[in-house]
């Protein structure tokens, strides 16, 4: 359902956005959504969002340190995780979004990120050389 609200506002909303419509190559977004490939949400079965009051200035930059974590942790776990850009815009920008994730409208959205079971897992660690680096 989320996934679903957040194509329709990038085919609405987003393209009069004055940046986000720049950014976003929203026609290739919406036709691989509509075959079936979801790169909004990645197929993730859970999604978490960082959410605050609007005048926080460092919001952005915390919540992105916190769901790093977050992610560290889920590693651990075998679970996977990926930002999802698309997702905190759709949340920070459209109100039918906002407030289906009961976001007031003195708080803003600040990052989110999908998160589930691992369906590939990597079998070793590829060889890398060594890296060059000095100490000081």
């Amino acid at each position: 359902m989320l996934r679903d609200m957040i194509a329709d506002w990038m085919d609405t909303e987003c393209r009069v956005h004055p940046v986000l419509s720049k950014r976003y190559d929203i026609d290739s977004i919406i036709a691989r959504q509509r075959k079936g490939r979801d790169i909004i949400l990645r197929g993730a079965p859970c999604t978490a969002f960082t959410v605050g009051p609007k005048n926080i200035v460092w919001g952005g930059v915390d919540s992105g340190i916190a769901l790093s974590y977050f992610n560290i942790a889920a590693e651990a776990r075998d679970i996977g995780c990926c930002f999802a850009g698309y997702a905190a815009n759709a949340a920070k920008y459209s109100s039918k979004i906002r407030e289906f994730l009961g976001i007031g409208e003195d708080e803003d959205c600040y990052c989110a990120i999908v998160f589930g079971y691992k369906t590939i897992h990597a079998q070793r660690i590829l060889a890398r050389p060594p890296i060059n680096c000095s100490f000081v």
